[in-house]
């Protein structure tokens, strides 16, 4: 029972390092594209990006990436513009912890594996044909010219999450084949072993 115990803790820590690393992949193409697209639009207006239209013109051309279907924009202080892309998309609450963190130049990636339609599409209530949750993967960043540099904002990236969820499922089979593998192998030679030992412990108990 403990070496079984052990196996399945190890596989769970495996499982939650791996799933960040999947995550992590969005993280490192967006923050690359924010980063060039600040250069462009900085040299564009020939001015460093400030304001919220230039931040705007950032997030849109870096929207462009593979999956990504809503994006917000917030202010430093947390708070969400009107504005949004699309345009359906409703503006969202970002929470305090999720706003140090990101301001502590720390990017977010979370899967979420149930959105109703309606926080990411205003106009779903009036399409009745699929009204399922959406699997999406949240990515969470600050917006800034490089590593280092004034944190001007922070951008909300909602990428569909279909992939993501097949990709943690593929994990999730290998690694219960794999610790089943582990624990059948594993408890075979431990149960030989043990049996050996007391067939010894017998014998000796005997003479």
């Amino acid at each position: 029972a403990v070496y079984g115990l052990a196996i399945a803790e190890l596989a769970q820590r495996m499982r939650t390092r791996i799933r960040q690393q999947i995550l992590n992949r969005d993280v490192e193409v967006l923050q690359a594209m924010v980063g060039a697209q600040f250069t462009e639009v900085s040299s564009e207006i020939q001015m460093d990006v400030r304001e919220r239209v230039d931040q705007w013109e950032v997030l849109l051309k870096a929207s462009r990436a593979r999956g990504v279907v809503a994006t917000r924009r917030f202010s430093t202080d947390g708070k969400c513009d009107e504005e949004t892309f699309p345009f359906y998309t409703p503006v969202a609450q970002l929470s305090e912890a999720d706003r140090k963190k990101v301001l502590a130049s720390q990017p977010i990636a979370r899967f979420l594996p149930a959105v109703p339609r309606r926080e990411i599409d205003l106009t779903s209530d009036l399409d009745s044909a699929d009204r399922s949750p959406l699997k999406l993967v949240e990515v969470i960043l600050p917006l800034q010219a490089r590593p280092g540099a004034e944190i001007v904002g922070i951008g909300q990236f909602m990428l569909e999450g279909q992939t993501v969820a097949s990709e943690f499922a593929d994990l999730d089979r290998s690694l219960f084949t794999q610790s089943a593998v582990l624990f059948g192998i594993g408890g075979l030679i431990l149960s030989i072993s043990v049996g050996w030992a007391f067939g010894r412990l017998q014998s000796k108990h005997r003479q």
